[in-house]
C-alpha cells in the first residue's frame, strides 16, 4: 500500500484471514498485490530505548507496516 507520497506498507495480518485489496482508502492512496519472492524483514526506527513501528489498519482489519520511509523523521 503507499500513501501517494513515497510510504510505504505491506500487510502483517487480516481479521478475516482471507487478505483483500478491495478496501476504501482515502484520496491518493493505492494498494496492489505484490507476490515477494524473498523475506521482508521491517526493523524499528528510533534509538536506543525508542524503537518504533508504524502501523496502519483498514476498515476490513486488516493490518500493514510501514517499511519504507518517505522522509528521515517520523
Amino acid at each position: 500500500m503507499s500513501d501517494g507520497k513515497g510510504n510505504l506498507y505491506v500487510m502483517h495480518a487480516t481479521e478475516s484471514g482471507s487478505p483483500t485489496t478491495d478496501v476504501s482508502l482515502p484520496s491518493g492512496w493505492n494498494i496492489q498485490k505484490i507476490t515477494i519472492t524473498s523475506p521482508l524483514i521491517i526493523t524499528p526506527f528510533g534509538g536506543g530505548d525508542e524503537c518504533y513501528f508504524n502501523i496502519v489498519g483498514d476498515h476490513l482489519g486488516q493490518g500493514y507496516h510501514q517499511y519504507v520511509y518517505a522522509d528521515n523523521f517520523y
